[in-house]
């Protein structure tokens, strides 16, 4: 599965291709939201999104290990694509960067 092939290949290579997904909050609240109903439980959109930015909030101050990107990463946000076509964007920018082979 070419998913698995670039990932794994991102990885072992020292991290010469950064990418920071940034969807915004109120999309992911969309999702979350979403995600929740299908699992029977009841949710409120306006809530999952507050709490999201309040827990991004949170991760972006904590002393260790905060939720920051790169300063040489790849801000993408993903939030109007599938999957397929996010990893397949990202590894169109890596195959333009050089950093992986073109099969």
């Amino acid at each position: 599965m070419a998913v698995t092939w670039e990932l794994k290949y991102s990885l072992t290579q020292s991290l010469i291709f950064k990418a920071f997904f940034s969807p915004p909050a109120h999309v992911r609240g969309k999702w979350r939201t979403a995600q929740l109903e299908e699992q029977g439980s009841e949710s409120n959109y306006l809530q999952v999104t507050l709490a999201l930015m309040a827990r991004d909030e949170a991760d972006r101050v904590r002393a260790l290990a905060p939720l920051r990107p790169a300063e040489d990463a790849y801000l993408f946000d993903n939030s109007m694509m599938t999957i397929e076509l996010g990893v397949n964007h990202l590894y169109a920018l890596a195959l333009k960067k050089g950093i992986v082979p073109n099969k």
